[in-house]
């Protein structure tokens, strides 16, 4: 008995040790140099979008935006360019939105010239804030499951 109250415990962590809902799917998420996570997570029941980073027992920042609203807390920007190494060759992809006095930017970047798949989070104080400056947050490319395009949410505003 107390074996298998043991294992059913070790069961439910092991399921919410993500602390994301049943209706999340995973869009992009890597881990961190800094032994942290980055989750981006669509919830497909309430068409939301959903950014977490830090630990999934120490969320340090969880950022949510409803899709159906009339207010974009996420935006989206982006630019191609085909053609291969011969046309230097581009697929940029960014999610933007502003938290605690910074601008965030999730990257999604790939470069024909030297064959270079980048992911990680730009952070930039706001302009006139007397934040201090934070280093930007890099993914363990190893480790990126996912990916996003600035055309892949409605909703979102885009900028191009």
């Amino acid at each position: 008995m107390k074996q298998s109250i043991i294992i059913l415990g070790l069961l439910i962590f092991a399921l919410t040790a993500k602390s994301q809902a049943p209706s999340e799917v995973n869009v992009m998420s890597f881990d961190t140099e800094d032994g942290k996570e980055v989750h981006l997570t669509q919830d497909t029941v309430s068409n939301s979008l959903v950014f977490r980073y830090g630990t999934p027992s120490n969320w340090e920042i969880v950022f949510t935006d409803d899709l159906d609203d009339d207010e974009a807390i996420f935006s989206s920007s982006g630019y191609f360019r085909g053609g291969g190494i011969d046309n230097a060759g581009l697929d940029l992809n960014y999610l933007h939105f502003n938290y605690d006095g910074y601008n965030y930017t999730l990257f999604d970047e790939w470069s024909a010239e030297g064959e270079t798949h980048e992911h990680g989070v730009r952070i930039d104080a706001t302009e006139g804030s007397t934040t201090p400056d934070v280093d930007d947050i890099s993914a363990i490319e190893s480790s990126v499951t996912g990916g996003i395009s600035y055309t892949m949410f409605e909703g979102l505003t885009q900028e191009y």
